[in-house]
């Protein structure tokens, strides 16, 4: 909005690239809106399940603790980019 009404950016730190509006991104909105609704939708669903079965482990911590460890041991094998630290560069 602040762009719209003022022309520049927000105190000029970064730069709006320029681009010119064709109709067929109208016509590919709609499969990539339906795609995210349909990713809402499972992860909602996932939320959900998971809820539940964190809440019949009840007070078991160190169950609740061990499958955690397990599931963030997959996934780091399965998507290894995912566990990869923050550079320094970019730390405030």
């Amino acid at each position: 909005m602040y762009f719209a009404i003022a022309g520049s950016t927000f105190v000029g730190i970064y730069s709006v690239p320029s681009f010119k509006y064709e109709d067929w991104q109208l016509l590919a909105a709609v499969p990539l809106g339906l795609v995210a609704g349909a990713l809402a939708l499972i992860t909602m669903v996932t939320i959900a399940v998971f809820t539940r079965l964190a809440a019949r482990l009840g007070n078991r911590t160190i169950l609740c603790s061990a499958i955690g460890g397990v599931a963030f041991g997959l996934i780091g094998v399965a998507l290894p980019l995912t566990l990869l630290p923050e550079p320094i560069s970019s730390r405030p």
